[in-house]
């Protein structure tokens, strides 16, 4: 079995979609399963140091429609590839599988959290994926949402659930956390919330529970990108019983992001929807517990690892508080979580994606 797939979110991309690219091919790089793989970087990317039966070739063109028909589509084919594992749009080879990684399809199942110029966007993407042989995706609500509205049956679908990586609960002396925490000025204990701060992340609600938390000693420490979709957020940010208790840290490397989930008193997550959900599943990998929205793929990842919860400030607060102030909660959480986090690893899914491929060609011949 030979299988292309489009590396280009490794070293760039958006915080989901290269978080799984790179957990999937460090995982290739890895272990030698017998397959052989061609991995497709941008022009500008460092090529892998490969061995074995892995390849790494780099491809001039970045727009993803024009890269999936002009290059990546060619490209896999004369490498003689069995299947072209791409990104939300697939390619139309009519000699090896066309598969494209389908994170969620929310513009469909939520239009509200999108802009007009995103939904037409990614519906031009859905067309594609329609006519395509197969996708894979990264939970089970968004598999049968990705039937509901692009009509793929459950049978093309590859279930391919992301992994954590040990760094996050890697033994690693307290002094180097406590200097990752002090070159961002984090000082005092905190509660954590990582992801973008947009209408769908619901960091607004996060922001009108905190100005009521009853422990006065925590910051609250916010990690990502800033939309300027929700015109909300900057006004409580300057609140004035927000804006010394509140941290936004735009970006943090890879390597530190651990640290300020370990050093976490909880962590707070509160979409209205997502296709998986990665970072509550982190967090408890590094032993936080861990308070999240009743999101379809957040019940279904979290199940009883995580204190869930509606989303409204009022109810917000009290959680937090409760996690803040109950210890045994607190330690069931973390107990719970870390058992939980146990099922998600980088081995398991590209054993399913290989697997899976292996099935459908195996189904085709």
């Amino acid at each position: 079995m030979r299988i292309a797939l489009d590396a280009k979110w490794y070293h760039k991309g958006p915080p989901g979609g290269r978080t799984y690219v790179r957990g999937i091919v460090d995982e290739i790089l890895r272990d030698d399963r017998g397959i052989e793989w061609i991995l497709f970087l941008r022009e500008s990317d460092p090529p892998f140091e490969t061995s074995g039966k892995v390849e790494s070739r780099n491809l001039s063109i970045d727009n993803t429609f024009l890269r999936a028909k002009f290059q990546l589509k060619p490209a896999a084919e004369k490498a003689g590839a069995n299947a072209i594992v791409s990104h939300t749009i697939a390619t139309n080879s009519k000699n090896a599988l066309n598969v494209p990684i389908v994170y969620d399809v929310l513009f469909k199942s939520h239009p509200e959290l999108f802009t007009f110029r995103e939904r037409t966007y990614f519906n031009q993407l859905a067309k594609t994926v329609s006519r395509a042989d197969a996708a894979i995706t990264i939970s089970r609500f968004s598999r049968d949402e990705i039937v509901r509205h692009l009509g793929l049956s459950k049978e093309k679908i590859l279930l391919c659930y992301p992994g954590v990586s040990d760094r996050f609960s890697g033994a690693v002396p307290a002094e180097e956390d406590r200097k990752v925490l002090a070159d961002a000025k984090v000082k005092g204990p905190y509660v954590l919330y990582v992801g973008r701060l947009n209408v769908r992340k619901n960091v607004p609600v996060l922001l009108e529970a905190w100005k009521d938390v009853a422990s006065r000693d925590h910051t609250l420490v916010l990690i990502g990108a800033k939309d300027e979709s929700d015109a909300r957020i900057d006004p409580l940010l300057r609140d004035p019983l927000n804006s010394s208790r509140v941290k936004h840290i735009p970006w943090v490397s890879d390597d530190a992001l651990p640290a300020f989930y370990r050093s976490a008193d909880a962590f707070v997550y509160l979409p209205t929807a997502e296709g998986f959900g990665l970072p509550p599943i982190e967090a408890m990998k590094a032993g936080t517990p861990v308070i999240c929205s009743k999101a379809e793929s957040l019940l279904e990842i979290c199940d009883e690892a995580a204190m869930m919860i509606d989303i409204n400030p009022s109810e917000l607060r009290f959680a937090i508080d409760r996690v803040l102030h109950d210890s045994d909660l607190r330690f069931g959480l973390v107990a719970k979580g870390f058992k939980r986090a146990e099922r998600f690893t980088w081995q398991r899914c590209v054993d399913d994606l290989a697997n899976g491929l292996d099935g459908l060609m195996r189904n085709r011949a």
